[in-house]
């Protein structure tokens, strides 16, 4: 529904560093970096290597998962022996579970760089699957009265790893997102990945209805992608707006009651009382967001819940 905004692409090098480091200098692991990038080749005509894995864009992934079928190699089907095609599958996701654990000592103190650090790099406040709840990570005091800062986000497969391990740890599959979207989602395929979106618009617009009567308004689209329509049913986001009819109806209350004349007589308000001068400068977005109380730029929609729903509303009809 909203898009992830990568504000520094060194992010992405430094999650590839962090398996790097792992597998090149990590004592007695199963599989080193060389052996996964050999893997990678063979699964892939040669076309891709692990690095190339790690850090394929959703675009990529796609060409990565056509290559990786043209060959026709099953590690899915699960054998007994070591140095398995099965194997080596599983090893990407056994490489999630340590960097996704607090536990894990190598990820956490030596690298430094674990799946907490991956969603405080990305500075999203809200799921972007739903919108509708905050992902932040919060404060925690241990047994031993030692605090520690605890993961809120879950870290959802794009690409399941049930069915594409390989992209396990790759930057682009790992989407954090809420509870809920995740215990829906499960192992099903979306549309749309967050990472791809860089207009809102080009995928969804809110809009609403009347139920049985001109004060029963209820959530409504006037505009949904072929490919979000894939999301939308999958997450079961029709029926989780619902909820939100409340919302929608105070949000159309406000915009009556402070509509432009009344904005400029407060406008000029604050002229007068010279709140407007220097740093104190209040802007047109700066009302709009006190008195319906939200960010309404592409940026800013990961910040606060609803806030794509409350875009979309306040534009048309403010």
């Amino acid at each position: 529904m909203i898009g992830i905004k990568i504000q520094n692409k060194s992010i992405i090098d430094r999650h590839f560093r962090a398996f790097k480091d792992f597998l090149s200098n990590t004592k007695k692991i199963k599989y080193d970096y060389d052996e996964l990038n050999r893997w990678i080749h063979s699964i892939t005509n040669d076309q891709y290597n692990l690095e190339d894995v790690i850090k394929a864009t959703p675009k990529e992934m796609i060409n990565i998962i056509i290559q990786e079928r043209n060959t026709g190699i099953d590690f899915r089907t699960k054998v007994k022996g070591k140095h398995t095609n099965y194997e080596k599958s599983q090893y990407f996701l056994y490489l999630y579970k340590k960097f996704s654990t607090r536990e894990d000592k190598h990820f956490t103190r030596v690298i430094g760089y674990n799946a907490l650090k991956l969603v405080e790099s990305l500075g999203i406040n809200v799921c972007p699957y739903c919108n509708r709840n905050f992902i932040n990570n919060t404060k925690l005091v241990d047994k031993n009265n030692n605090p520690y800062i605890k993961r809120m986000a879950q870290l959802d497969h794009f690409y399941p790893g049930s069915q594409f391990p390989y992209l396990a740890v790759s930057f682009f599959n790992l989407i954090p997102v809420c509870g809920s979207c995740n215990i829906v989602k499960l192992d099903d395929h979306l549309g749309v990945n967050p990472y791809e979106i860089l207009n809102s618009d080009d995928h969804l617009i809110f809009d609403y209805t009347f139920e049985e009567s001109v004060n029963e308004y209820t959530i409504d689209t006037t505009y949904m992608s072929n490919y979000f329509y894939v999301n939308w049913n999958k997450l079961g986001l029709n029926e989780l707006y619902k909820i939100h009819n409340n919302y929608l109806h105070d949000l159309l209350f406000r915009i009556k009651i402070y509509n432009l004349f009344y904005r400029k007589d407060i406008e000029n308000y604050f002229n007068k009382w010279g709140i407007n001068s220097n740093e104190e400068t209040l802007t047109k977005e700066d009302f709009e967001r006190i008195i319906l109380g939200n960010n309404f730029l592409e940026t800013d929609l990961s910040n606060y819940p609803l806030s794509k729903l409350t875009k979309d509303i306040v534009r048309q009809y403010k």
